[in-house]
């Protein structure tokens, strides 16, 4: 822009008109360019926030490969490095321009392959998943799980109670650590390991003692994460993945203190996801159990091989003593076949097996 477009007129030679004129003008300009700076500090803005969230979902991606890789995780992830490749390259453009006025044209975003319908013709069939609350409709006291939607309506009425899950809290800040070393993930972490701490210490003692050091020592820790968060969160952009994890905390804070209470509780629900994780890498090996009444079937199986190991039996040689005498068993008495009521010796395991 030349000089000229700076210069006033002789402002003495002005009539009022032309003077009211000549500000209004001005005004309007300066208001143009403040919302065209607006608008560019709202992109660039927009940028960082996208180039965050590519980079944490490209680390939870990176996390779901186990054993051997998934072919469809490998295209994602290749694509969301792709367009998090473009938003960097900007954003060094942005902060360094080129020295030359020659334009460059923009690379063009990776799109993700469109999958095509089935075709009309192939039946199809459309089943609907019972809500959690059916299978809870006779449960009374304290349910401990994450943070699913679905589990709203379990505690609405108020005879289930939530605890809520510190691991999946945990779990947000571990995957922004991971993704982009974040100082306020960080921080996060360092203050759940002290609580995590205080678990390792008090496991194995009575549900009395667990309560009475939660409330002396994980308590004041706990307010002190509280308003740690609450702070933090204000000097956040709200759009950001960090402000998400920090929400994701403060929304469920009352649930998350529920353990401090009740020494029977625990800090989290892993033990819960642990026993379920043969399940999740069942399924994906055999992918389907051949029809419904296989499913019910296989649900039998897993609980029952679930419900031996908390009793302490090895599953296998429950199995086959109770398949080695139920043909002959009453059938009004096969509760006493029931893990909890069958006494079986310890299986001798040999040292070097053949």
């Amino acid at each position: 822009m030349s000089d000229a477009a700076f210069s006033l007129p002789d402002l003495r030679q002005l009539d009022p008109d032309a003077l009211h004129a000549l500000v209004v003008a001005q005004h309007s300009q300066i208001v143009a360019q403040h919302e065209q700076l607006l608008s560019k500090t709202e992109q660039l803005a927009s940028r960082d926030v996208e180039i965050e969230h590519l980079k944490l979902l490209i680390a939870k991606l990176r996390r779901m490969q186990f054993g051997r890789k998934s072919e469809k995780l490998d295209r994602q992830i290749e694509q969301l490095e792709l367009r998090l490749d473009e938003l960097e390259a900007e954003q060094v453009e942005r902060i360094a321009p080129p020295q030359t006025s020659a334009s460059v044209p923009p690379t063009s975003a990776a799109t993700l392959p469109v999958r095509r319908p089935l075709p009309e013709h192939l039946p199809r069939e459309t089943r609907k998943i019972p809500p959690p609350q059916s299978h809870l409709r006779e449960f009374r006291g304290t349910l401990q799980a994450d943070g699913y939607a679905g589990y709203d309506a379990v505690y609405q009425n108020g005879r289930v109670q939530e605890a809520a899950c510190m691991a999946h809290v945990r779990r947000q800040f571990f995957d922004l650590q991971e993704a982009y070393q974040s100082p306020v993930a960080k921080e996060a972490l360092d203050r759940i390991a002290a609580l995590y701490a205080i678990e390792e210490e008090i496991r194995g003692r009575s549900a009395d003692q667990r309560r009475q050091v939660r409330q002396e020592r994980s308590r004041p820790l706990l307010d002190s994460l509280q308003q740690w968060l609450e702070a933090t969160l204000s000097k956040l952009s709200r759009k950001s993945d960090t402000a998400r994890a920090v929400r994701y905390a403060l929304g469920r804070w009352e649930a998350l203190l529920r353990f401090c209470n009740d020494g029977r509780l625990e800090i989290d629900n892993n033990a819960a996801e642990r026993s379920l994780r043969t399940v999740v890498l069942g399924r994906k090996n055999y992918l389907f159990a051949g029809s419904d009444r296989g499913g019910e079937r296989a649900a039998a199986l897993y609980t029952l091989i679930g419900t031996a190991k908390l009793n302490g039996l090895d599953p296998e040689n429950y199995l086959r003593n109770v398949l080695s005498r139920i043909a002959d068993h009453p059938m009004n008495r096969i509760e006493e076949l029931l893990p909890w009521n069958l006494r079986l010796q310890p299986t001798a395991i040999p040292s070097n097996p053949k």
